[in-house]
């Protein structure tokens, strides 16, 4: 599935420029799951540097992403991995593509609304 405007990672992609966040921070991958138990699933990674705890930086993308999904109602799953020592390495997001395009397609509308 091409996602033709994607203003929600536009938004990310300019937050993450204004608050002087590396552009590799968030990274998107879409997934194509070919068999029937699974769905195609939308995947936002946010790495994280520091060895304990949550780098201000992780923290400051995930809160942007978590509060926009959060206020369009957007349905997510937050995942945490970590490296040997205990210690965080990233969180991912998880949002299925329909609920995905269902954003983009709110966020589209709001955009229509500021021009008009």
């Amino acid at each position: 599935m091409y996602f033709e405007e994607n203003y929600f990672k536009d938004a990310v992609r300019t937050f993450c420029r204004v608050n002087n966040i590396h552009h590799q921070k968030v990274r998107y991958s879409e997934s194509d799951m070919t068999d029937e138990d699974f769905e195609d699933i939308i995947s936002i990674d946010i790495s994280n540097s520091f060895d304990a705890g949550i780098d201000p930086d992780c923290f400051k993308a995930m809160d942007f992403i978590l509060g926009m999904l959060g206020s369009t109602g957007t349905k997510y799953n937050l995942v945490s991995f970590y490296k040997s020592k205990g210690a965080v390495s990233k969180v991912s997001i998880y949002i299925l593509k329909n609920d995905y395009q269902k954003l983009l397609n709110e966020m589209n509308k709001t955009e229509g609304k500021d021009e008009e």
